[in-house]
């Protein structure tokens, strides 16, 4: 089977390293010029890294990342609200680990090192030629496939070809992104603090700690710090504790962070023809659950499962239960991150009081239900 795949993210390699494990060899087209600019910090769920035990890169993850045991929620002035045991509550599932979103791509690409892979490649057009679909790249054609996968992130070409225009789903929230010295944080324990209209966020993965200052987007974003970080510094100057050393090591220059719009979006079905979305392109995640990428990883294991199942002439029936396998269960994530959002992100002083007394409450068997639910429940 002839199977072009569209972005070279989690979800892409991730596909390319199972099917290549099937005995086909996919293509793979990349827009971006190189991997140099990655992403930083993300989590990995038992239900993500199970998959990594499949393609016998288990090890290799464990070597470039840091368990995550504790979660520690505060509020804006940096008391503690709640502590929860990740290891203790889903251990039982495997381990939930940090690590840079580069390094995860490094190790899935070592799973499949083979496949070919073209970077500075943009999909500009798919041709529906009934039996094939013809990929062009600003006029140049890539060639003819059984199947094109989309695993081109939230701003995906491929979901316009399948879905049309899909509007983006906003919090009105941003947040800068940056790395700070492995000193910045302790080991293996994530601290977030939830404040009225701030959120810091501190992720430590190997050597190095991923730091999240988060906010709305007219007080936050770039017209309000005009390019300088010590701008972005002056408006968490009242955080203390954990969140408060991250800052001493921020870049001087917003050039030198990541600014992330924080929204979603949902594609109202996932696959026209022979041409299918995967990853974000599909269900796009907000950070709030940490979850985004394990569901990617989930949903290409689907997908290379059921094409595993199946030959050029069956795809559409192999696209149809990959949906039907998979979109329930993505986008009851996806609800689940927008409601921790709904939650996190509030900007009146008067209801973010009243958020922080009821987090005292907050058990960590209601923290983990969602994800300890995915845990439980077949893909």
């Amino acid at each position: 089977m002839r199977v072009l795949i569209v972005g070279a993210g989690i979800a892409g390699l991730t596909l390319s390293a199972l099917l290549r494990q099937k005995g086909m060899v996919p293509q793979i087209v990349e827009r971006a010029d190189d991997f140099h600019a990655s992403g930083y910090m993300l989590a990995l769920f038992p239900m993500g890294n199970r998959v990594l035990h499949g393609l016998g890169a288990y090890d290799a993850f464990r070597a470039a990342s840091e368990p995550m045991d504790t979660y520690t929620m505060c509020n804006g002035h940096g008391e503690p609200m709640q502590t929860f045991d990740i290891a203790g509550a889903l251990g039982k599932y495997g381990d939930t680990r940090q690590l840079s979103r580069a390094d995860l791509l490094q190790l899935l690409r070592n799973a499949a090192p083979d496949v070919p892979l073209r970077m500075a490649t943009r999909v500009t057009a798919l041709v529906d030629h009934g039996a094939e679909v013809e990929a062009l790249a600003e006029g140049e054609s890539l060639g003819r496939f059984d199947l094109v996968v989309g695993a081109d992130g939230i701003h995906s070409t491929v979901r316009q070809h399948v879905a049309g225009e899909i509007a983006m789903r906003p919090t009105g929230w941003g947040g800068w992104v940056w790395w700070a010295p492995a000193a910045a944080a302790p080991r293996t324990k994530v601290t977030e603090y939830w404040g009225a209209g701030r959120f810091v966020g501190v992720y430590p993965v190997r050597d190095r700690v991923g730091v999240i200052a988060a906010g709305p987007i007219d007080e936050i974003g770039h017209a309000r710090i005009g390019g300088r970080g010590a701008r972005l510094a002056e408006l968490f100057a009242d955080y203390r504790g954990v969140a408060r050393e991250p800052f001493a090591a921020m870049p001087a220059s917003d050039r030198d962070m990541f600014f992330w719009a924080l929204e979603d979006c949902r594609a109202p079905h996932w696959s026209k023809g022979r041409v299918v979305l995967m990853g974000d392109s599909a269900c796009a995640f907000l950070p709030t659950a940490g979850v985004g990428a394990s569901m990617a990883m989930e949903s290409a294991a689907v997908l290379a499962d059921e094409l595993g199942r199946s030959d050029a002439r069956g795809v559409a029936l192999a696209l149809q239960h990959y949906e039907t396998r998979r979109r329930r269960r993505a986008e009851g994530a996806q609800t689940a991150s927008r409601r921790i959002a709904s939650m996190m992100f509030i900007s009146s002083i008067p209801v973010a009081w009243g958020r922080d007394h009821l987090m005292k409450f907050y058990s960590i068997e209601e923290f983990g239900k969602e994800i300890e639910r995915s845990l439980s429940e077949p893909i």
